[in-house]
């Protein structure tokens, strides 16, 4: 008895490090590239006639992942949303910089004023040249309400570029 127990516990032990296992090789993780190149990122957007939609973050910040997993992520797998806007993040904790869309290198910390983003989650719609195109979007708003709102900025957005 002393041995089948022992048993039925290994085999238990087992099957559950085989579900954790397999759920760990199976999902993947998907995140918002952090853009570190404003000025190639901006030729991207002006070559495509693009809006480019940045989301200012912070390492720990929940309402930042649920923007990014609720809202933008879902948009960028989006392939008609794809051909409208360029969705990228700039973390605002980062000790790292970026080159901004003159070509100019600045922190990630600093970078965020040009735009008046003092909070996480904000998103500001830009064109090829860092021009704001839209109303920033600030924090994470009522869900589905929220979605209307970010696809309503991109199409302002995008009658800005044909001007």
């Amino acid at each position: 008895m002393f041995r089948c127990y022992f048993y039925g516990i290994g085999i238990l032990f087992g099957l559950l490090l085989a579900s954790f296992s397999g759920n760990a090789v199976s999902e993947k993780v998907e995140k918002l590239q952090t853009v570190t190149d404003l000025e190639s990122l901006g030729e991207q957007a002006n070559e495509r006639s693009l809006v480019i939609l940045i989301m200012f973050s912070a390492e720990d910040c929940p309402f930042c992942e649920l923007m990014e997993h609720s809202y933008l992520l879902p948009l960028q797998r989006n392939k008609a949303a794809r051909e409208k806007v360029i969705i990228r993040k700039v973390m605002i904790d980062s000790y790292g910089s970026l080159k901004d869309f003159g070509g100019k290198r600045i922190s990630a910390e600093d970078f965020p004023a040009k735009y008046g983003a003092s909070v996480t989650p904000t998103l500001v719609f830009l064109n090829g040249d860092g021009q704001q195109v839209a109303e920033k979007l600030i924090g994470v708003g009522t869900e589905g309400l929220f979605a209307e709102e970010i696809e309503k900025a991109i199409e302002k957005g995008i009658l800005q570029l044909d001007w």
